[in-house]
């Protein structure tokens, strides 16, 4: 039972997190799209295309700083992960009952607000913290009682 829960349910959980956070750094370090971090060179160039050529110039910019995003590699793989998770969590909720299954998901919630505060370094206040030691001590004890696969 124990592989099962592991393939099944934890699995999905680690494709979609790592996908989150592959997704959110790469993202903070293209800046974003519509040009609120002006810093890039396509940013600056469209700013002052943008002023003597008039609003296509404008659309042409947005396109071209979306095409970044679009055909990152990194953007596809975390976007592949948090599919494939998906995916496989509707597998999981084709073979365990959804009440215990779900639970499972404040995995995710541990996962986000580590992997922020050490990753991505935001901050996370202490209050945080012990709103995820609730949450990891509900799992624990749902994950204790009675479960059963669907049949």
């Amino acid at each position: 039972m124990i592989k099962k829960i592991i393939i099944f349910i934890l699995f999905p959980l680690v494709l979609t997190i790592a996908g989150e956070f592959v997704l959110k750094s790469t993202i903070n370090s293209l800046g974003s799209a519509l040009e609120i971090n002006s810093s890039g060179y396509t940013s600056r160039v469209c700013k002052a295309s943008t002023e003597k050529w008039g609003i296509l110039t404008k659309w042409a910019c947005i396109f071209s700083d979306i095409k970044v995003f679009v055909l990152n590699y990194k953007i596809i793989l975390a976007l592949f992960c948090i599919i494939t998770g998906g995916l496989l969590w509707l597998v999981a909720m084709s073979r365990f009952e959804l009440s215990f299954l779900y639970p499972f998901l404040s995995i995710n919630y541990l996962a986000i607000i580590v992997g922020s505060d050490i990753w991505l370094k935001e901050a996370v206040s202490i209050y945080r913290y012990f709103s995820i030691v609730l949450i990891v001590l509900g799992l624990i004890f749902i994950s204790r009682s009675p479960y059963s696969e669907s049949k």
